[in-house]
């Protein structure tokens, strides 16, 4: 048996004949056991009758102790712990039969942090079954094997973490622990209850942790030294010690769970963190392989200093190594599927919905993959973290692509993900970008509050070569992604030419993961494709330049941040430098052109001042980037999303709404830019929607004219559908508008607007306003939300933005363009943007068609005048309901359309209604029926006077359309806080012919 004159470890087994399990305990010892872990081996014989002595005094290396009498476990451990030499005592019972890595686990436990006192193994059944996954005490004082019986491979037991107790039979404890305690309280002797007391005594006396390691596994013969039989022998001694247990810990156990079947998961899980966070991504981050993993990762260190406990689940469900061991041993319980565990990953999380607080998840595609399941649990905020911008990312390569079949599928593809991403938006409680720019793009966009968590960066701390002593150009990035491979290839076949007319001499060296055949196929005698390396500091300490040639991207940039890490200088595009805050000469140099690029790399590869300059300003750059502070960030978010706030009071200010909000107990007040609420309307809301919403930062614009989504529906099915997943943003909007309407007086609320390309205000007043379903007076947000400067309401800027969107904007500017109207606001400020635009009025039979009166051209839209096929864009605002022969105005419509024309059309829409409201009807001798009480809208012929609505229009309206001829028609539905759209199912219908 290894034995060392300056053990580490003492391995101390305790044992009363049986010899057959003693022996197969040493011979598991003697295959399994580590040489690099000096170890002793002191067998305790309490008074064997059987072949015990004689056996084990000719095995060689072993510490044996034998005892005339039989002193009883507790005494016979405690009389080998007195004689111990090692650092660390391994307990370990002679019916156990060790894995490889048992001990080497259990002591880097030990090493590594010394907030442990003990830590202990995984107990399986000799048929592979678990027995012990860490121990649970009852607030009775009776103890459970947490897992027993089950698989020992299923993720909730394979991760570190705290527990009430690990059973003696392996147990690795700290020497001085035992000293302090002077062994095993013999109050517990001869057995039984000693290893409980000792864990306790750890915990609760001395303030550190007991936990549960399963990589350290054991076979334990459950029984065979003591048997089963509580009623007889020293077994019986086991409901004996449970009641003295129980009076020695008595106030330490009111604060353990009920001996209760339905506590078991909440009890094993109480000491391992204040909240749980199940945190979503494609695979177990990969953090020395990609920027988006590492920065994972660190986030997950992060929560845990949070205390937290975190679920990691990996959307291919593989438990990838080591990056799953290192995540389980940082206390991370990671979910999977393997050969021996095949539980569904939906099912696995499903199982813990109750368990969560707070769900973080990444990318678009898995946000809309698992939000459904989430909401289950409505008390789980979910978090959208989008990595970065897809739809951003994909847009600037679109616009990188040659003009051929494969560009307008492109085109569709960001236009599609960047609807996905906003719909995210919308349903999640809060959402993450990890750059300001993106923040600022998506405030534009979406009610969610958003926040930015940046990548994190760690100066290093080591010598650094200077710059005579470096030599050649650095890159490194994860092949997987589709823009690194871009760079490389552009660096090397378009920037490095003309560098190496200059400096022939140099080299590229291209590091980074999962290099395709189009990346290798650039090696040459000056292009070294080095691959993935796990050691990166020689390559950043040793070269001269780093360059971040990225021509399309989104997000912060890791690799820029990791060169920076080194004081490495660096030479990048605009868009490789996004979300760091560097500027040109500052701290990195900045590129964009081909020319311009090979021109900075031949600067800095030549200037050692200005090599120097940048590479001193390098630590301070990244300095808002570190741990601490994105933590500090981290903690604020959990806090205001965990809190809800009550807004109170009556008093009305002009700009302003004070509130309290309650937390912890204390009150604070805030400033926001919303009036007061009336006390007959309390009504909570999160903290973080409320700042979010009326933050003063929201109002700067990045000089970007940023869009937001139209959700375009064909039918009532999809309606539903669409408004059943948008429920939640629903909530959010109305509870906004709510807000905003409080006072019950016009109001002015800022906002971006399109065509003007700056913030403007917005004008709400209370003309026909209505009562909502809680008794709150609302306005008509669809007729009466006026930019102050173009006196556009809301429904015919959103109909202008639907062109733009519609990528037609050119053709209402310069095409040939009919407007149902022409006396109105709207078709001034249309004439003046296409003066060849058609308008006209409906002026009645008197005056013929297509001729004028007082300037105002005469159309009935029944019955046009104008030539077949003559127009590229018709646009209705609100007349088809004052038709009642509508269906012969959709022919007259589309016989006037050319070919591939459209039509914009708004009318009353009840998004809640296949067939049309009808609501009056004309007679054959021309008489009015009116089916419900007669509703007129305004007449911009006479003010004075209405015209009546005839219709409501339900989905039918489509179907009519495509029967006159329409190859599409469709409804999109449009909302924007910081546009200006405001209200309740915002709908406008086009139809291409």
């Amino acid at each position: 048996m290894p034995c060392s004159d300056c053990p580490l470890v003492s391995i101390i087994i305790p044992v009363y004949n049986k010899i057959e399990y003693t022996w197969n305990c040493l011979k598991s010892l003697a295959k399994n056991l580590s040489r690099d872990i000096p170890v002793e081996i002191i067998v305790v014989d309490d008074a064997s009758i059987d072949q015990t002595a004689k056996i084990l005094e000719k095995v060689e290396g072993l510490i044996l102790i034998r005892n005339l009498n039989n002193m009883g476990f507790l005494r016979s451990c405690n009389q080998a712990i007195s004689k111990a030499n090692g650092e660390y005592i391994c307990l370990l019972n002679n019916d156990t039969e060790i894995y490889p890595n048992w001990l080497e686990s259990l002591v880097e436990v030990l090493k590594s942090n010394d907030r442990v006192g003990a830590v202990g193994s995984k107990l399986v059944y000799p048929s592979g079954i678990l027995q012990e996954a860490g121990g649970i005490i009852w607030s009775d004082a009776t103890g459970c094997n947490y897992g027993r019986n089950s698989n020992p491979n299923a993720p909730e037991y394979n991760y570190l973490r705290p527990v009430d107790y690990c059973s003696g039979a392996s147990l690795l404890v700290r020497n001085s622990i035992f000293k302090a305690n002077n062994g095993f309280d013999r109050l517990f002797a001869p057995a039984y209850y000693e290893d409980t007391d000792l864990c306790f005594f750890i915990r609760h006396n001395l303030g550190l942790n007991v936990v549960y390691q399963p990589k350290s596994q054991v076979i334990h013969y459950e029984g065979a030294t003591s048997g089963t039989d509580m009623t007889c022998g020293v077994k019986s001694y086991q409901t004996i010690n449970a009641t003295k247990f129980a009076k020695k810990w008595q106030k330490v156990l009111e604060d353990c769970f009920e001996n209760n079947p339905f506590n078991l998961s909440p009890a094993s899980r109480r000491l391992i963190g204040e909240q749980t966070i199940l945190v979503i991504d494609s695979y177990v981050p990969q953090y020395d392989k990609e920027s988006g993993s590492k920065r994972l990762f660190q986030l997950i260190e992060i929560f845990k200093r949070l205390n937290f406990h975190i679920i990691f689940a990996p959307d291919n469900c593989f438990p990838e190594q080591p990056y799953t061991s290192d995540l389980q041993e940082l206390g991370v319980e990671v979910l999977y599927i393997c050969e021996s565990y095949c539980t569904p990953l939906e099912k696995q999380i499903e199982s813990r919905l109750e368990l969560l607080n707070f769900a973080w998840i990444c990318r678009p595609e898995l946000n809309k993959k698992y939000t459904p399941l989430l909401r289950q649990n409505p008390s789980i905020k979910i978090i959208y973290d989008t990595v970065d911008l897809h739809y951003v990312r994909l847009r600037r390569a679109w616009e990188l692509m040659p003009e051929d079949i494969h560009k307008a599928t492109a085109k569709r593809l960001w236009q599609q993900m960047q609807v996905l991403e906003l719909e995210m938006a919308e349903q999640a409680d809060l959402v993450v970008t990890v750059s300001q720019d993106e923040q600022e793009l998506l405030i534009q966009q979406s009610t969610s509050p958003i926040a930015v968590i940046p990548n994190i960066h760690k100066f290093y701390p080591g010598a650094k070569p200077p710059f005579d002593l470096r030599t050649d150009i650095l890159f490194i990035g994860s092949y997987n992604h589709p823009p690194n491979v871009d760079a490389v290839t552009w660096l090397c076949k378009s920037i490095m030419p003309l560098v190496w007319e200059a400096l022939p001499e140099v080299k590229v060296t291209l590091l980074g993961s999962n290099p395709p055949q189009e990346v290798q196929r650039l090696a040459s005698g000056r292009v070294s494709i080095i691959g993935y390396v796990r050691d990166i500091n020689p390559y950043f300490l040793n070269h001269r330049v780093f360059v971040a040639p990225l021509r399309y991207g989104a997000g912060m940039k890791g690799k820029v941040g990791q060169s920076l890490e080194y004081g490495l200088p660096i030479v990048s595009t605009s868009i490789g430098i996004e979300g760091m805050g560097l500027t040109h000469e500052q701290n990195a140099l900045v590129a964009d052109t081909v020319s311009d690029f090979a021109k900075q790399i031949l600067r800095l590869y030549k200037n050692r001042d200005l090599w120097e300059h940048l590479a001193q300003n390098s630590e301070s750059t990244i300095a808002c980037f570190s741990m601490e502070s994105t933590q500090k960030s981290l903690e604020s978010l959990f806090r205001q999303l965990d809190n809800k706030i009550v807004l109170v009071g009556e008093n009305n200010f002009e700009i302003g709404l004070e509130c309290t909000i309650a937390r912890d107990n204390k009150d604070r007040s805030v400033q926001t830019n919303i009036r007061s609420r009336p006390k007959s309307f309390p009504k909570l809301l999160s903290e973080s929607l409320i700042l979010n919403f009326f933050s003063d930062t929201q109002l700067k614009s990045n000089g970007l004219v940023l869009d937001f989504p139209y959700y375009e529906v064909e039918s009532l099915g999809e309606y539903k559908d669409y408004e059943q997943k948008m429920e939640r943003t629903f909530q959010k909007r109305r509870q906004l508008e709510k807000l905003l309407s409080l006072s019950g007086k016009p109001f002015k609320f800022k906002g971006y607007h399109f065509l003007l390309n700056k913030y403007v205000d917005y004008e709400v007043d209370f003309n026909y306003s209505y009562l909502d379903f809680e008794g709150v007076r609302l306005p008509n947000f669809r007729e009466t939300c006026v930019c102050s400067e173009s006196k556009l309401n809301n429904r015919l800027r959103g109909l202008l933005r639907l062109i733009n969107y519609k990528g037609l904007w050119n053709l209402l500017t310069k095409g040939n363009v009919y407007m149902t109207e022409c006396i109105t606001p709207f078709y001034q400020y249309l004439i003046d943007l296409n003066p060849y635009m058609v308008g006209s009025e409906f002026l009645g039979e008197a005056i013929p068609l297509g001729s004028q009166k007082d300037g105002v051209r005469n159309e009935d839209i029944t019955n046009l005048s104008f030539s077949d096929s003559m127009f590229d864009v018709l646009i209705s605002n609100d007349i088809l309901e004052h038709v009642p022969s509508y269906n012969k105005a959709y022919a007259e419509v589309y016989r006037v359309l050319k070919p591939g024309g459209y039509l914009f059309l708004t009318v009353p829409f009840d998004s809640n209604r296949q067939e049309h409201l009808i609501r009056a009807t004309v007679n054959q001798d021309g008489s009015i029926n009116h089916i419900e009480p007669p509703e007129y809208h305004g007449n911009p012929l006479n003010l004075d006077e209405g015209i009546l609505c005839f219709q409501i229009f339900g989905w039918q309206l489509l179907d009519e359309l495509k029967e006159a001829g329409f190859q599409s028609a469709k409804t999109v539905f449009y909302w924007s806080y910081l546009h200006g759209f405001l209200g309740d199912n915002l709908a406008i219908v086009y139809a291409k012919k």
